[in-house]
């Protein structure tokens, strides 16, 4: 019926003739990653709303991409739908890397391995080694660079090195004062004194051990530590 030239000659009925307005579909391809439900029922020229990151283990999501070669990506604020489309995944690979302690001859320190670059690392407990104080976590066999657990990052394989201070080691000597004899012992900077067994001399009575020669002082196994080299000198009655 044509509004502007036909015109009513009898009783007429008009008819509406209606067209079907097209619907797309966006299906989106994680390409392994964890499934993105298909949004349905979109008019043309309509844009999509970014659907929630799909996740792949080992891998950041770097966005949804128009083909499957991923080089021409969905842009979600301007791009709009005109036909179905199929939206594709791109991965990138999450590089790993593992930090392996060298304690130069002290206990073993076990290795960490699967850390993300740029990540800290957290500071093992310390390893030990006889007669010998740690003294720290090295980059280098040099020992030159020491390894800062508060602000160093993690950017490739890396081993870290132990440094080593070797403890002082001081002689006590026993002067049995006309005793039988009692062994010299040596023992790290520091370290208390085992009490030997007592000595013996015929018509006396052992009296202690004492720091000097006028037996004035005795020396307390307890809680006496060797800091230099001494001898204890016996007392008798």
């Amino acid at each position: 019926w044509d509004f502007d030239t036909d015109t009513v000659t009898e009783n007429v009925t008009l008819y509406a003739k209606w067209e079907a307005i097209p619907t797309y579909t966006v299906t989106f391809n994680s390409n392994g990653g964890s499934d993105v439900a298909s949004i349905a029922g979109l008019t043309g020229g309509a844009k999509i709303t970014k659907p929630s990151n799909p996740t792949l283990e080992g891998n950041t999501f770097e966005g949804w991409f128009k083909n499957e070669n991923l080089t021409r990506e969905w842009d979600f604020d301007t791009d709009t739908v005109t036909e179905n489309v199929t939206l594709y995944a791109k991965w990138e690979a999450i590089t790993t890397y593992t930090v392996t302690f060298n304690s130069n001859g002290g206990t073993t320190v076990s290795s960490i391995s699967g850390l993300a670059s740029g990540s800290k690392i957290i500071k093992p407990t310390d390893p030990t080694k006889t007669g010998y104080t740690f003294a720290g976590w090295y980059k280098n066999t040099e020992l030159t660079s020491a390894w800062d657990f508060e602000n160093g990052t993690v950017t490739q394989d890396i081993t870290l090195y132990a440094k080593w201070q070797a403890i002082p080691t001081f002689t006590v000597t026993f002067n049995s004062n006309g005793g039988s004899p009692v062994g010299s012992i040596s023992v790290p900077s520091g370290s208390k004194i085992t009490k030997p067994a007592d000595p013996w001399k015929c018509g006396y009575s052992f009296g202690g051990w004492y720091k000097e020669s006028a037996l004035t002082n005795t020396w307390d196994f307890e809680n006496g530590t060797v800091t230099q080299d001494i001898t204890l000198f016996a007392k008798w009655q």
